[in-house]
């Protein structure tokens, strides 16, 4: 029996010290025509990775021989069915083979849904654990199109009746949210090796999930990005700054394709200034909308003409560069110029955002974009784009009205302040065009709804929360500010010496000793002070509208 414990024990030791830094886990959802092209970057990431000490890469495939080929590893070629595999460290780097044998066989399985990836993420986090993980996302993309299906999304699987993972209907965030709660962390970085994705609605889905991202608003080109460069990089360096990291990837694209139409960036995801620069676009949408006299405006117009396309096609042309539709806003006499300081913020939080991105063939772009229709009114795709799981809408509703040729929007917030004083945690609220109201939440309870302020009583003292105000208009809820706050102990004053309580604005103050029992009890109204002479010596805890606030010694 002992024997058998020092075994798991040893077991456990050696899972433990034996976890490497990085983790690099590829999803490769090939089931399509791109399926001609895996094994040639499973050749870079093979010769890039002599190096097996700091880092695992485990990937999944997925295959399609009728338009893609299938692809080779050293079982055979021609395989469609979906694999996993753990690289060695011993690949040819140059065959068109993955040089390895898988080390499961899935079959046919529907890559385009949330739950393949899920399980792909699972195993991959449970066989190999590691102080890092990056999660690569490798397939078509699409922002909001593909094929005359004006929808976002990614990973398309032609078997199972081109089924594809929707931002639209939520299972875009869906596959990486549950994959990311099944690591319990944040992701280092997720990559996208698919065609233009950075966009507002996609960055949206994902900010809160992930370090960092990679991402492309053009298209990228069918052998996709340079593995081999940056795969390298982390080898050598694990110890590296995500920003490093990004750079080394960013800089790896543009050696592969220096003269090609193309784009790469990354982002560090500061959720902060994410949810900022959400809520400039979205006053940005709703002052273009009821002041501007919306996208029909000839001004308006020919600022969204004049933004620069990231692709080309039906579809591909609306989007557009969100920094350079800005900066035709500010340059335009006909703007309010509420608009272009909307525009001027939002141009200068993108910069702040993509310290490093780079393109050939888009002069005036700057790493995000956002979907922008060249004419109006949109109504072919307004069941996608509004729909109820599509987070982007949710949150930042009056994009759409303005999109798709609304003339008046009921969303015009102009301020927001919450700061802790005398009374508690209070919020100041103004509005135009007011929300029909506005929902206070304290660690994701719901605390109350106002109109312009609310002051939050029951919080205790030295502890920290977080706060978030949704604006309510027209029927949807809108993330308008989140903040984080720490209380102190202002609106409890204590005097030791004087065995003197007081306090303020609150309706009862309760006394318990160590044991639970409450040895005093009173109603308070407005400054009250509480005698505590009478007391005996020893410790007790004060409870203010029953809720504790501090504990005390009395001598």
């Amino acid at each position: 029996m002992r024997k058998f414990l020092l075994v798991c024990m040893l077991a456990v030791v050696s899972i433990s010290c034996f976890s490497k830094d990085w983790l690099i886990m590829v999803y490769i959802g090939a089931d399509n025509n791109l399926c001609a092209y895996l094994n040639a970057d499973v050749d870079e990431m093979e010769a890039a990775y002599t190096d097996t000490s700091n880092m695992d890469i485990v990937f999944q495939t997925d295959g399609m021989g009728k338009s893609g080929g299938g692809y080779s590893d050293l079982e055979g070629s021609k395989l469609t069915d979906a694999r996993r595999y753990k690289l060695s460290g011993n690949g040819n780097g140059s065959n068109n083979v993955i040089d390895e044998l898988p080390l499961v066989k899935l079959g046919e399985i529907n890559s385009g849904i949330p739950q393949s990836v899920v399980n792909f993420v699972a195993w991959a986090k449970n066989n190999y654990p590691a102080d890092h993980y990056a999660l690569v996302m490798w397939d078509h993309g699409a922002g909001w199109a593909k094929s005359g299906e004006i929808v976002k999304g990614g990973i398309w699987d032609d078997t199972d009746g081109s089924s594809f993972l929707s931002g639209a209907q939520g299972t875009w965030r869906q596959a990486l949210k549950d994959s990311r709660d099944s690591i319990g962390e944040n992701f280092a970085f997720i990559g996208h090796d698919m065609c233009v994705m950075s966009y507002m609605e996609v960055v949206w889905d994902e900010y809160d999930i992930t370090d960092m991202i990679v991402i492309s608003e053009a298209n990228v080109p069918g052998l996709g990005w340079n593995y081999n460069e940056w795969i390298a990089f982390i080898s050598k360096n694990p110890d590296a700054s995500l920003s490093e990291i990004g750079e080394s990837i960013v800089d790896a694209y543009e050696k592969v394709y220096p003269t090609t139409s193309a784009t790469m960036t990354y982002m560090l995801m500061d959720n902060t200034k994410l949810e900022t620069l959400k809520n400039q676009v979205f006053l940005l949408a709703a002052e273009l909308v009821n002041n501007n006299g919306g996208r029909d405006d000839v001004d308006v117009q020919i600022c969204i003409d004049n933004a620069l396309p990231m692709s080309s096609g039906t579809f591909y042309e609306d989007f557009k560069d969100l920094w350079d539709f800005c900066n035709e806003l500010t340059l335009s006499a006909g703007i309010t110029p509420n608009a272009k300081t909307y525009a001027s913020n939002i141009m200068t939080m993108i910069d702040d955002l993509n310290p490093y991105d780079w393109q050939y063939g888009f002069s005036g772009s700057h790493g995000l974009g956002i979907y922008l229709p060249d004419t109006g009114p949109i109504t072919v795709w307004g069941s996608s784009y509004n729909n109820s799981s599509h987070r982007w809408f949710n949150d930042c509703w009056p994009w759409y009205d303005f999109i798709s040729g609304a003339i008046s929007t009921k969303s015009n917030l102009v301020s927001i302040r919450c700061n802790e004083n005398t009374d508690g945690v209070k919020f100041d609220i103004e509005s135009v065009n007011g929300a029909d109201y506005f929902e206070i939440y304290r660690d994701g309870k719901f605390l109350g709804k106002t109109l312009s302020s609310f002051t939050d009583r029951s919080t205790e003292p030295g502890k920290t929360y977080e706060y978030s105000v949704f604006n309510t208009a027209g029927g949807y809820k809108n993330l308008v500010h989140k903040q984080k706050l720490q209380t102190s102990d202002i609106y409890l004053n204590f005097s030791i010496l004087n065995r003197y309580l007081t306090t303020n604005k609150i309706n009862s103050v309760k006394i318990a000793d160590m044991s639970g029992r409450i040895v005093y009890y009173k109603k308070c109204i407005g400054e009250t002070q509480h005698d505590l002479s009478n007391m005996r010596s020893g410790r007790y805890n004060i409870l203010c509208d029953g809720i504790f606030r501090k504990s005390v010694l009395l001598f």
